[in-house]
């Protein structure tokens, strides 16, 4: 099945380009986070979609670290994008080589160590910092030139008659051969060809050799096995290696309807925003306790309150009440808005996805943390204070107040949406 991007534009290759997780082979042991055949275009006026990423697929196992590098506009940025692990290495500030390794080798240490996977996009590293790196992958204008062990850089070069210097980082000396934009050093091979289309027809060549060295090089990275229910690990498949010069003209642009576009889009939003509050159990733990904490404390304040005319007072402060300390505290969920709005700032940015969606997705995901959350408060303090014991009275309260508390949840957010600083939307929600 064919998966859209926010525009509606997705991308066909015979038929195999899909957005699909790849599942792991049985003989293998740990988690494997795996997508085959990724592809993303951009509309252009009068021309053909811009492809962006072209027919790429990633394999990295638990405790492996994939470094994704290239020159700019290369598609990293939205690689990492399509596989939502959009994290720069070395983000938040520039770091000298000796901070970058020192930080690269304890990330290396905890992965291999809870057998996470790691996969980052990293510019011009340094050797030392490079080496703790398990995998490299090389791009350029979307397209993949080599994916495989970091120490197999040096052997590729070696095949390729451009052996790296004595001196030489093997990074820097790929970037020599992907970036052209300001020319190359070493004259190309075929008429009219850059370094880096020869980078990639050598490495498709190369990695479809048969000799011994080439298959134990990359034996790591690309299953050979006629009957893998999965795609090679390399990135491209047999039409590739048939036919090297291969190129984004043979991809097909297509429009899938805008309501399988919404529909799949937040589908997949609201499935990570329930791994987000899954992994966030504490956040939403004490966020439900508050709620609990109130229904216990109304409780007691007016427990038995009886039926007599003089409480009437009484039965509406604990209508009023209820609805007002609820709905005062749903700005316990700015925090959290926040962080996902920041998220969705850059994504929609990146044309992943548009607003409805978010806000669709985010409303389906709320409803039931919400609504459970109500049902908790209403069954510690409803009958302790002695409201209307029939059912239809209690499910009017249930119903009410959940109506109230969703209301209250929405103008939140639409405030912190337009004022995303959290004291200052406090403030104002506070009024």
């Amino acid at each position: 099945m064919e998966k859209p991007n926010a525009n509606g534009t997705f991308l066909k290759h015979q038929e195999r380009h899909a957005l699909l997780p790849v599942p792991a082979p049985e003989n293998e042991s740990g988690s494997v986070l795996s997508y085959e055949h990724l592809s993303y275009a951009v509309p252009a006026k009068k021309e053909l979609p811009k492809v962006l990423v072209d027919d790429i697929s990633v394999r990295v196992r638990a405790g492996e670290l994939l470094a994704i590098m290239g020159p700019s506009g290369a598609g990293k940025s939205t690689l990492l994008d399509l596989m939502a692990f959009r994290k720069d290495a070395t983000e938040g500030g520039k770091l000298d080589s000796t901070a970058a390794r020192e930080v690269m080798s304890s990330i290396r240490t905890l992965a291999r160590a809870e057998g996470m996977i790691i996969i980052a996009s990293i510019h011009q590293p340094s050797l030392d910092t490079l080496s703790q790196f398990t995998n490299v992958m090389l791009l350029a204008k979307g397209k993949l030139c080599f994916y495989g062990g970091v120490e197999e850089l040096s052997g590729f070069f070696e095949a390729w008659g451009r052996p790296v210097g004595r001196f030489s980082n093997p990074a820097d000396h790929a970037m020599n051969f992907l970036n052209t934009d300001f020319g190359s050093a070493i004259e190309p091979t075929t008429k009219g060809s850059t370094s880096a289309e020869d980078f990639q027809e050598f490495y498709l060549t190369y990695r479809s050799q048969s000799q011994p060295r080439a298959r134990q090089a990359f034996s790591s990275a690309w299953n050979t096995s006629s009957t893998s229910n999965f795609a090679p690990n390399i990135g491209f498949d047999d039409s590739y290696t048939t036919h090297p010069g291969a190129d984004s003209s043979n991809l097909q642009a297509g429009k899938a309807g805008p309501a399988g576009t919404l529909l799949w889009n937040t589908l997949t939003l609201a499935e990570r925003s329930v791994k987000n509050y899954t992994r966030n159990l504490l956040a939403y733990g004490v966020r439900a306790g508050m709620y609990g904490g109130m229904g216990f404390m109304l409780a007691t304040i007016w427990i038995r309150l009886g039926d007599a005319d003089s409480i009437i007072n009484d039965r509406l402060s604990v209508h009023f009440y209820s609805v007002a300390f609820l709905a005062f505290m749903s700005v316990a969920g700015i925090p959290g808005f926040l962080e996902e709005r920041a998220v969705y700032y850059r994504e929609s940015k990146n044309g992943l996805y548009s607003t409805l969606p978010f806000v669709l997705a985010n409303t389906l995901v709320n409803i039931p943390f919400l609504f459970l959350c109500t049902v908790f408060f209403t069954l510690i303090c409803y009958w302790a204070i002695g409201l209307n014991p029939g059912a239809g009275a209690f499910f009017r309260f249930l119903g009410f107040l959940f109506l109230a508390l969703f209301t209250a949840e929405s103008q939140v957010l639409v405030i912190a949406a337009l004022l995303p600083i959290f004291v200052a939307a406090l403030a104002i929600c506070a009024l």
